[in-house]
């Protein structure tokens, strides 16, 4: 994976480990989207799956120019049920310094229920 991919692969995986815990089959999905796979690629998503979910840390790190991208990888991770989710992606949108209005935006576009 090239640096871009491997940033959008934890966008999800953090975004699925909003709600304390990321599943066999969230963590499936997240293979889906990643398609072939290296050995170090499967030691680089066992790593991410393991670690502990820290947005802020995620955020800081993300690229600029990279922040709406990221911002609709992890909106695409989840499905927002539980207040867990509403409060990582409204953490998620403040450390990529993304107004609201462009997160309801990116909502809108994935039909998605807004939150902000």
């Amino acid at each position: 994976m090239n640096d871009q991919a491997m940033i959008l692969v934890r966008a999800m995986i953090e975004a699925a480990k909003a709600d304390g815990q990321i599943t066999r089959d969230e963590q499936e999905a997240i293979m889906k989207h990643v398609g072939p796979v290296t050995e170090a690629d499967v030691a680089f998503l066992r790593e991410e799956f393991s670690r502990r979910p820290d947005v802020k840390a995620f955020a800081w790190s993300v690229p600029l120019g990279m922040e709406e991208q990221v911002y609709a990888a992890s909106l695409l991770a989840i499905q927002i049920d539980e207040q867990s989710e509403v409060d990582y992606l409204q953490a998620l949108s403040h450390g990529l310094r993304l107004p609201p209005k462009r997160c309801n935006e990116i909502h809108r576009r994935f039909n998605a229920p807004e939150i902000f």
